[in-house]
């Protein structure tokens, strides 16, 4: 008599690695999704921090408004001449009314008053202003 093989031997043989092929290509779809969240985390990050420059750029314009309307016969001292928050942190010493207000205020555009370890830290990015009258 002859031997035979089972039946079993074949179909394994043709099954070989199958398993391996499909657990690589379960890693290959987390690792496509994993990367797609990375991706959005990014994305909100950078959006979060947007909201906040435009959020202080808000306060900082109420503040201006509000210094405006607490001297209100002399508005038309506040127009300045050129941009706000250009350059080095201004010394306001000495100054009074329209002067003093917009000295501060340039000063608080630079962030100058937000310093950590000797460091300015609360400046936004690039941040300039100007008072135009109408």
């Amino acid at each position: 008599m002859s031997a035979r093989r089972p039946a079993i031997a074949p179909r394994r043989a043709a099954q070989s690695g199958a398993l391996l092929i499909e657990v690589l290509i379960a890693v290959l779809i987390c690792a496509f999704g994993l990367l797609g969240f990375a991706g959005m985390q990014a994305r909100a990050v950078s959006t979060d921090f947007e909201t906040l420059q435009r959020s202080e750029a808000l306060v900082l314009l109420e503040d201006m408004v509000s210094r405006m309307n607490a001297n209100r016969a002399h508005a038309g001292d506040y127009v300045s001449a050129g941009l706000l928050g250009d350059g080095a942190a201004a010394d306001c010493t000495g100054l009074t009314g329209a002067a003093l207000d917009t000295c501060e205020w340039s000063n608080l555009i630079r962030g100058s008053t937000e310093q950590r370890a000797g460091s300015t830290i609360g400046a936004m990015i690039s941040a300039r202003g100007c008072i135009t009258g109408r």
